[in-house]
C-alpha cells in the first residue's frame, strides 16, 4: 500500500481530476519505452525509414498510455460510479482505443530490451526450452489461434455485463481492477489478430479480418440492444442511486450507455474492417509483377529479422 500510495498522483478535487491508478507506473512504462527505442541523433539515409517507423510506433504507444490514463483516472473514473454511460466510455477506451494503439506500437519486446544482451539471450533460451515455462508457452500458443481469441474476447465482454458480475465490480475494487485488466489484455490479443504488429503477423487474410471484426462488433450490438429494451435498470448499484449528475433517470442512463456501446463502440471495428476490405479488393487489381512479388516474399524474412534483433 505504501509503494502504491507513493506513486499515485492525487490532484485537487476542485479540478475534477482524481487519479485512482498508479500514474507513476504509466510514467515508468513511457520512460522504459523511450529507453528501448533510442536512435542516433543524425540517422543515415538508410536509417531514416526505420526512424520514421519507430517514431510512428512511439506515438501509438504514448497515445495508448494516454487512453489508459483518461479511462482510469480523472473525470471518467470520478463519474463512472454515478453514471452508467460514463462507465461504458471507460470500458470502450480500454477495449477499442488503448488496446489497438498498443498493438500498433508493436512493443512486444519491451521487457526483453530492458535487459542487458547476455541476460536477454538467457531469458529467451529459458523461455524456449525450460520445462517451467511450458504452461505459459501453451497459453501463448492458445492466444495465437484467432477463433480461440474471438471467443475469449467476446465471452469476457458478455460475462462482465451479466448483472451479478457487473454489480460485483462496483462493490469490489479488486474485482473491478481485474475486469479492467482483462478488458485491456484480451483487447490487445484480439486486435493483434487483425492488425499486423511486427514481428507478429496475423494468420487471417484481409477478407477474413473484416469478417472477424464484423462478427465481434455484432456481440456489442446485441448487448446494446438488450440494454435498450430492458424495462428497468439491470444493475442494482445504479438503480439504487437517488440522484445522478444531469438529472438522468436510471433507465435513461442505461439507454444512453447502450447508445455509447452501439455507436462510438463500433468505430474501431468499422475502421479496421474498412481497411481490411480495401486491401482485399486491392488484391484483385493488376500488379507490377516483379516488384510486388518480391516485396511480398520478403515479409516473413523481415519479421524473422526483427524478432532476431530482440536477443542481440
Amino acid at each position: 500500500m505504501g509503494i502504491q500510495h507513493a506513486i499515485v498522483v492525487p490532484l485537487a478535487h476542485a479540478t475534477g481530476w482524481t487519479a485512482q491508478i498508479p500514474v507513476g507506473m504509466v510514467v515508468l512504462a513511457g520512460a522504459a519505452y523511450l529507453w528501448t527505442v533510442r536512435r542516433p541523433r543524425r540517422p543515415s539515409p538508410k536509417q531514416s525509414r526505420t526512424v520514421f517507423r519507430v517514431r510512428r510506433r512511439a506515438v501509438a504507444f504514448f497515445a495508448g498510455l494516454l487512453a489508459v490514463l483518461v479511462a482510469l483516472s480523472g473525470p471518467v473514473e470520478r463519474f463512472a460510479d454515478e453514471l452508467f454511460w460514463v462507465h461504458m466510455v471507460q470500458h470502450l477506451l480500454l477495449l477499442t482505443v488503448a488496446a489497438p494503439l498498443f498493438v500498433l506500437a508493436a512493443a512486444w519486446a519491451l521487457p526483453l530490451r530492458l535487459l542487458p544482451p547476455d541476460a536477454r539471450r538467457r531469458a529467451v533460451a529459458r523461455w524456449r526450452g525450460a520445462r517451467s515455462t511450458r504452461p505459459l508457452r501453451d497459453v501463448t500458443a492458445f492466444l495465437s489461434v484467432p477463433a480461440a481469441v474471438w471467443i475469449a474476447f467476446n465471452a469476457n465482454l458478455v460475462v462482465w455485463h451479466v448483472p451479478a458480475a457487473f454489480d460485483l465490480t462496483l462493490r469490489s475494487a479488486p474485482v473491478h481492477d481485474l475486469e479492467h485488466l482483462l478488458f485491456l489484455g484480451l483487447g490487445v490479443v484480439f486486435w493483434a489478430q487483425v492488425i499486423d504488429s511486427p514481428p507478429l503477423h496475423s494468420r487471417l487474410g484481409h477478407l477474413q479480418r473484416a469478417m472477424y471484426v464484423g462478427a465481434a462488433a455484432t456481440v456489442g450490438w446485441a448487448l446494446s440492444i438488450a440494454l435498450t429494451l430492458a424495462p428497468s435498470t439491470l444493475y442494482a448499484p445504479y438503480g439504487e442511486l437517488a440522484t445522478r449528475p444531469g438529472g438522468l433517470s436510471g433507465l435513461a442512463d442505461q439507454r444512453l450507455a447502450a447508445g455509447v456501446m452501439l455507436v462510438p463502440g463500433s468505430i474501431a471495428f468499422a475502421i479496421v474492417a474498412a481497411l481490411a476490405l480495401t486491401r482485399w479488393l486491392a488484391e484483385d487489381e493488376p500488379r507490377a509483377a516483379p516488384g510486388a512479388r518480391f516485396a511480398k516474399s520478403q515479409i516473413p524474412r523481415c519479421a524473422e529479422k526483427e524478432a532476431a534483433s530482440w536477443v542481440r
